[in-house]
């Protein structure tokens, strides 16, 4: 594993060995754990899972699309990869140190500032499909139009999931068709 991260980080030696600060199950199935390079003194966070590299790699590019946009501070992603004999997937984060709740309205400025990226391309979707959680969450091929987008992609993937939850199509129309909004970035989840 070790060969494994050191050519993710371009072939600098590192030696990630469990510190403080984090740990357990996070989403999808995937280990959460705070990391210190022995060598560089460097401390990150590090998401890890078997047989998971296409969701760790998604997880990886949206929080880096994030963190480009230098509206809301997210963990800056440093490297992803795959440690090919045991499948073992993972990405690297720059570790943050959580100190308190923080300022909510702030928050939402700098989410309302993040939210106004809009897509290269004017369209919906994204340039690779992700997970919430371990659930498959389809954002390709990109959509020119919201409420297809909607209906194939979001409400209408996680309805077909769940055999329509009894959802009524007039509620659906009710909620979306008059909608029009832009293509604009938004957050799975921001730790």
């Amino acid at each position: 594993m070790a060969q494994a991260v050191s050519e993710a980080f371009d072939g600098r030696e590192v030696n990630l060995v469990p510190t403080g600060g984090a740990g357990g199950s996070g989403g999808g199935g995937a280990t959460t754990s705070a990391m210190v390079d022995t060598i560089s003194g460097d401390k990150y966070f590090v998401k890890s899972a078997r047989n998971k590299l296409d969701m760790l790699r998604a997880e990886y590019l949206g929080v880096k699309e994030m963190a480009d946009t230098n509206t809301i501070q997210v963990p800056t992603p440093i490297a992803f990869g795959q440690h090919e004999p045991t499948n073992q997937a993972f990405c690297i984060f720059e570790y943050l140190e959580f100190c308190g709740g923080g300022n909510q309205y702030e928050l939402g400025v700098q989410l309302a500032k993040m939210h106004r990226y809009t897509s290269e391309n004017g369209m919906f979707g994204f340039h690779v499909n992700n997970t919430i959680g371990a659930t498959f969450q389809p954002n390709t091929p990109w959509m020119d139009d919201w409420v297809e987008f909607w209906l194939e992609y979001r409400l209408g993937h996680m309805l077909r999931l769940t055999g329509n939850a009894r959802c009524k199509q007039t509620k659906i129309d009710d909620l979306i068709l008059s909608h029009n909004p832009k293509p604009s970035l938004l957050h799975g989840d921001l730790w």
